[in-house]
């Protein structure tokens, strides 16, 4: 299994505003991306339910982790050991 076939079974299984969530915390990763950078990259509101919503279902899933000073980061299960 490649790490494009981990983030495939991802998004397969993600609804789509988790998805891209999940996708451009990813993306900056080992870093982590404040939720204010995370909101303008999506185009949406940082203070709206849905996207925090979004967050809390990406995080329950493991996905992103919270950090202090409302930043998130990408878990190991986005980059499982082996496949980096």
């Amino acid at each position: 299994q490649s790490l494009h076939e981990v983030w495939a079974a991802w998004l397969a299984a993600l609804p789509n505003p988790v998805w891209r969530i999940v996708d451009t915390v990813r993306g900056v990763y080992p870093n982590a991306i404040a939720v204010v950078d995370l909101a303008a990259a999506l185009g949406v509101s940082p203070t709206t339910g849905s996207f925090n919503n979004n967050i809390s279902f990406a995080a329950s899933a493991g996905l992103i982790e919270r950090r202090p000073g409302r930043m998130l980061v990408a878990t190991k299960l986005l980059f499982p050991e082996g496949l980096l």
